[in-house]
């Protein structure tokens, strides 16, 4: 049984759930999982922590959100191509994570969170981890962003889905895990 705050939640992933592509899964009274049933998906944790403070997560990235809606508002977008999320690492250890949103002019940051003190400054970061997924599309998205280009199926142009691994070669970054593109 989940807390009312979760319970909500739960209620509004419902239809999504019922397509096959979303299975909702309770870990504990104030856990719910949103796991995705497409390949190169991730899934997400929505943990209530304290009245009104919903936490959303889809590794190594998290998001304190401010009540039901946003939370809700949140887990959907993260389910679909239009929001990915990056995590920087320098020698092994995560640096920062955030938010990337698909808009008119390409990819926008949100604000990262920090696993180190910035104001000590930061060391140079030696690998880049982008999550993608493309769980659902929104049929409307081009409503918000009429300007967007997309691919099509639908996604951002040169989406990758699934997690991609950059690291520099020759001052340039340079997905590790994918193929050359010929010239």
């Amino acid at each position: 049984m989940l807390v009312p705050e979760l319970q909500q939640i739960h209620d509004a992933f419902n239809s999504r759930a019922r397509t096959g592509n979303l299975k909702l899964q309770i870990t504990t009274p104030t856990e719910l999982m949103l796991v995705p049933q497409v390949p190169d998906s991730f899934p997400i944790s929505i943990q209530l922590v304290a009245e009104a403070d919903i936490v959303v997560t889809l590794e190594p990235y998290h998001e304190h959100m401010s009540g039901v809606e946003q939370a809700t508002s949140l887990a959907m977008w993260l389910l679909t191509p239009y929001y990915r999320v990056v995590a920087m690492y320098a020698a092994g250890k995560l640096i920062k994570t955030f938010l990337e949103l698909y808009q008119d002019g390409g990819w926008n940051a949100r604000p990262a969170t920090f696993f180190v003190n910035p104001d000590e400054g930061l060391p140079e970061f030696d690998e880049i981890r982008i999550r993608h997924q493309a769980v659902f599309l929104d049929s409307s998205y081009l409503t918000y962003y009429p300007h967007a280009e997309l691919d099509q199926a639908g996604c951002p142009l040169g989406t990758l889905l699934g997690e991609t691994i950059y690291h520099q070669r020759n001052g340039e970054w340079h997905p590790v895990n994918v193929p050359d593109m010929p010239q």
